[in-house]
């Protein structure tokens, strides 16, 4: 769910087990560039971001112990089910909607923004 404070738990935790934290969304904004000039590019779009998060997340898997934040979409490619379940620990946010803030900042929640954008123009 986006906004469930995963990039916020998510580097407190990092910090208590004295390991890296990375968030996938901004690993790929470094690498690629603007999410919503991405998802907007009918040659890219979500299913290009959605195989940039796959291998940013296979990358991430294979350095060791770290803690991840997956965008809210992730889990839900079956390869990245495998890649998560076989290669590391899971930890689910439990966020009643109603307690989630209504609209993330602009370039906080990068990969759910450039989503509402694409859909609200397309």
């Amino acid at each position: 769910m986006p906004a469930s404070g995963k990039s916020t738990i998510g580097a407190q935790l990092a910090k208590e087990l004295g390991v890296e934290f990375v968030d996938i969304d901004k690993h790929i904004v470094a690498d690629h560039g603007n999410l919503m000039e991405m998802f907007a590019d009918p040659g890219r779009g979500e299913a290009h971001f959605r195989d940039l998060e796959t291998k940013e997340l296979a990358k991430q898997l294979e350095r060791g112990p770290i803690v991840i934040a997956t965008g809210g979409g992730c889990f839900g490619k079956e390869s990245n089910q495998a890649l998560i379940l076989n290669k590391a620990r899971s930890i689910w946010l439990d966020t009643r909607a109603e307690r989630a803030p209504q609209a993330p900042r602009e370039g906080h929640q990068p990969a759910a923004a450039a989503r509402r954008r694409h859909r609200a123009e397309g």
